[in-house]
């Protein structure tokens, strides 16, 4: 087992670096090629727009940085051209140029394209260190991280793939320790700063407990933005309390400075205690005595400010109640509003009703006083209203509208009208003399007569009357005498809101 092993783990070996030298083999082949290709011929014709075509390419993947010295040897062909062209030198001596511009573009593009693919996290790491602005903030860490990008690129303009891979390495490092730095610089480069000028204050020795405090706070801030580099708010949130404790410890290092150039500024300073003691007593009703301890005055005033705490905490308890009860109070108030709108509401409803019920029956009596009892009466049936004509006579089996009914039918017309927009309906009716069917169909036809007649005296549209026979089938009296017979012989008109 231990010899398979062994043997195992060699032969990953030797697979693993023949891969590798597989990859340099081919690698050094393109760049090779590339870089070792012969100078073009004077015959060779390359136009103007062909070389700017590869230039616009060079600058969208950034060949100028990812392949310098070829970039650089295809921009000198090119100013060359144009130098020639401008001079009105010979077409061929400009083509030569052109087409080593060409060539040299071609093969820095290329090389852009292999340094872009093979070590994609080292452009990543010099993107971010440059959006982060190492070079200002941090040049002197910044200086050798850029070296050894530059190097790792020369080395893959050179074809030495696998020195460029250890490089690359080092230079990924580099950058992405430099882009921290700068990250760690920009916020707290400020706390940094008032931590020099509280040691240059000699609060190092004269406040040393403060310094302290400092420095651990910037240490802390620091560790931060190295796990969590981008979070910057959080970080400059830490970095405003560091910032603080410096400008403490400077401070408190001048004040002790000053202290001890004369005895009597340790009374002055003894005594401005007992004077902002004192005003914070006397805001709080106290009268504070400094013949002792200043523990006890400070006890004192955080007696009477613990007790205010507790007044407070009652009385917001107490408003917090009182203000539960006056929302309680203000939605028992909209409830009852908003009830009140409603019955009010159903009662301007039901007022309405009534004014329009009784608007209707003050017409329906005005209409029966212009009836006579023999043309007729006016009816309420719900909703409807009826327009009984027992008036309107027609000849025996016959449906022509006679002209003496041309007055009563004018009457008709005049109640009609007191109810615009309502909805129409003659209904024709016989007695029961004669045969069923005869009678229901001349219903039909009187009734219809009389539609057509209202709707050309009317100028009615058609869809809003109608027309239907009852024949016998509805009395409204008994056929067995004269009078009973001639009341069920009628037109009635129903109008319908």
């Amino acid at each position: 087992m231990k010899v398979s092993r062994t043997r195992s783990i060699r032969s990953f070996k030797n697979g693993a670096w023949c891969g590798l030298l597989l990859i340099c083999m081919l690698t050094c082949l393109l760049v090779g090629t590339a870089l070792g290709q012969e100078k073009p011929t004077a015959t060779a014709s390359v136009s103007w727009g062909e070389v700017e075509a590869l230039q616009a390419e060079a600058k969208g993947k950034r060949t100028e940085l990812l392949s310098p010295d070829q970039y650089a040897a295809a921009q000198k062909a090119f100013e060359r051209a144009q130098a020639d062209s401008e001079a009105g030198k010979s077409p061929d001596r400009i083509s030569r140029s052109l087409l080593e511009a060409r060539e040299a573009l071609k093969t820095a593009n290329t090389n852009a394209e292999l340094v872009l693919f093979t070590f994609a996290e080292l452009i990543k790491a010099y993107d971010a260190a440059g959006a982060q602005k190492a070079s200002d903030l941090v040049p002197k860490v910044y200086a050798p991280a850029q070296s050894a990008f530059q190097a790792t690129i020369r080395l893959m303009e050179d074809g030495d793939l696998a020195q460029a891979r250890v490089k690359a390495i080092e230079a990924e490092n580099l950058l992405k320790q430099t882009e921290l730095e700068a990250i760690q610089q920009e916020i707290l480069g400020e706390s940094r700063n008032l931590l020099k000028q509280a040691a240059l204050a000699g609060a190092e020795n004269r406040a040393p407990l403060s310094y302290k405090e400092a420095q651990e706070a910037i240490k802390a801030a620091e560790e931060f933005i190295v796990t969590d580099r981008y979070n910057k708010s959080a970080a400059r949130d830490r970095t405003q309390n560091a910032s603080y404790l410096c400008r403490r410890a400077a401070f408190f290092a001048n004040w002790i400075t000053n202290l001890r150039k004369e005895d009597a500024n340790w009374e002055k300073l003894i005594r401005q205690f007992e004077v902002e003691i004192g005003s914070v007593g006397r805001t709080l009703h106290m009268d504070l005595e400094f013949d002792q301890d200043f523990d006890l005055p400070t006890q004192a005033i955080l007696a009477a400010i613990r007790s205010l705490q507790e007044d407070r905490s009652h009385l917001q308890e107490e408003l917090a109640e009182r203000d539960d009860e006056i929302g309680q109070l203000e939605a028992d108030l909209g409830r009852l509003r908003a009830e009140t709108g409603k019955y009010v509401a159903e009662l301007e409803t039901k007022r309405e009703e009534l004014e329009r019920r009784k608007q209707i029956e003050n017409k329906i009596g005005d209409i029966n006083r212009n009836f006579k009892p023999e043309e007729g009466t006016v009816l309420q049936q719900g909703e409807k209203i009826i327009l009984r004509l027992t008036g309107l006579r027609f000849n025996s089996g016959a449906s022509a509208i006679r002209s003496e009914n041309f007055p009563l039918l004018n009457k008709a017309q005049q109640a009609i009208r007191e109810f615009p927009d309502w909805r129409l309906e003659i209904q024709g009716h016989t007695d029961s003399q004669g045969e069923e069917q005869e009678n229901l169909e001349l219903s039909q036809k009187r009734a219809e007569a009389v539609r057509t007649y209202l709707i050309q005296n009317m100028n009615l549209a058609e869809e809003v009357i109608s027309a239907q026979g009852f024949g016998e089938s509805l009395p409204v009296a008994s056929n067995e005498n004269a009078a009973g017979r001639a009341a069920n012989r009628r037109i009635e008109i129903i109008l319908t809101p």
